[in-house]
């Protein structure tokens, strides 16, 4: 670490990039998920996913309106695996979902 530090970025670069998908891609396309369990290095001063709101508030304090807020943070991921279900749910799956194994090619 002493020939190579590692340098901490401040939560509000998440923010930075949140603002940057949404110009490139919408609102409708960004979801913030975390993987905190298990993490030695977080953006200053996080300590954990409790710190999440500070991202919220940074967002808020940015001009994003509450509906915008509530898709990042959940809504745009409920509509998404909402649709992949109504997908999931209307296709029809190799070998109608059995089991059995299926024999070999014959060989000739």
């Amino acid at each position: 670490m002493a020939a190579n530090p590692v340098h901490i970025t401040d939560y509000k670069r998440i923010v930075d990039h949140i603002d940057h998908i949404k110009k490139v891609a919408g609102i409708d396309h960004i979801g913030l998920g975390s993987d905190f369990d298990g993490l030695d290095i977080l953006p200053a001063p996080m300590k954990g996913v409790e710190d999440l709101p500070l991202i919220t508030y940074e967002m808020l304090r940015r001009g994003y309106t509450e509906q915008e807020v509530r898709k990042v943070l959940g809504e745009n991921f409920l509509r998404a695996f909402e649709q992949a279900e109504r997908v999931a749910g209307s296709r029809q799956i190799s070998g109608q979902g059995s089991l059995k194994k299926l024999a070999p090619p014959k060989v000739k």
